[in-house]
């Protein structure tokens, strides 16, 4: 909430609560008044407020990647792409989350886990499954015969096994990126490429992660990782996996 927001807030408040008995210019000294003495308190939860809108926090998710270095807005894809369309459609998903159960759709295509709870089972596989298989694109054969695609390391092994592996520079929005936090060999998250900047740095979309803004657990969200941000983290290098045409 911005400054200008709470003020407006502030004021409303005021008016409906205490203008209804009042004309307009005991009102307006009514108003006054009040602002005046709750000025020092409104002060302080404007600029805190406003504090919290601008941070950007650093988060670690259940089975996911931290969030990092973002940006409110959304990530701009060429959506006329196939990879872009994939991105485009995952966009409306952003805030789904295993509270609510919100999430459970993305088990709805499963080939295992088909009804199970998000509260239940991680579901970063479960979500980039869903957007490829439903956003309409073309996804390649080495994906679609994966027996278990919620599962980070049959992907993981797919994909070498196909050839599907690609270097940092090579990918593309709908791509995949996997991760590797304990740097044990076995894949833990996955998510969705939804660009990647000339300096290196990459931009996704996942699930059942952390949201940078809010705090939110176990949701959908974007987040962007600069060039050595895994081994800052003690992470793995990321994997790139092709997906998109």
């Amino acid at each position: 909430m911005r400054v200008e927001n709470f003020s407006q807030n502030f004021a409303k408040e005021v008016k409906t609560s205490d203008f209804k008995t009042s004309n307009n210019d005991e009102a307006a000294c009514l108003f006054t008044t009040k602002s005046s003495a709750k000025a020092p308190d409104i002060y302080a939860q404007m600029q805190e407020l406003n504090a919290m809108e601008e941070q950007t926090v650093s988060y670690s998710s259940n089975n996911g990647a931290a969030p990092t270095k973002t940006s409110s807005e959304k990530y701009k894809a060429d959506y006329t792409t196939e990879g872009g369309k994939a991105v485009n459609f995952a966009q409306q998903f952003i805030g789904y989350n295993a509270a609510d159960g919100s999430a459970d759709v993305f088990f709805s295509t499963s080939n295992v886990n088909k009804g199970q709870s998000s509260s239940d089972l991680p579901w970063c596989g479960a979500f980039a499954n869903y957007v490829l298989q439903e956003s309409g694109i073309d996804v390649p054969s080495w994906f679609k015969n994966i027996y278990n695609p919620d599962y980070c390391p049959e992907v993981a092994n797919a994909a070498y096994n196909s050839g599907a592996v690609i270097d940092r520079s090579q990918a593309k929005a709908g791509d995949i990126i996997l991760f590797d936090q304990d740097a044990n060999g076995e894949k833990d998250h996955i998510g969705i490429v939804t660009g990647v900047d000339a300096d290196g740095t990459v931009h996704t979309i996942e699930g059942n992660t952390w949201d940078d803004f809010t705090g939110a657990q176990s949701v959908v969200a974007e987040h962007s990782y600069y060039p050595g941000y895994e081994a800052e983290r003690g992470w793995a290098p990321f994997m790139f996996c092709k997906i998109a045409q």
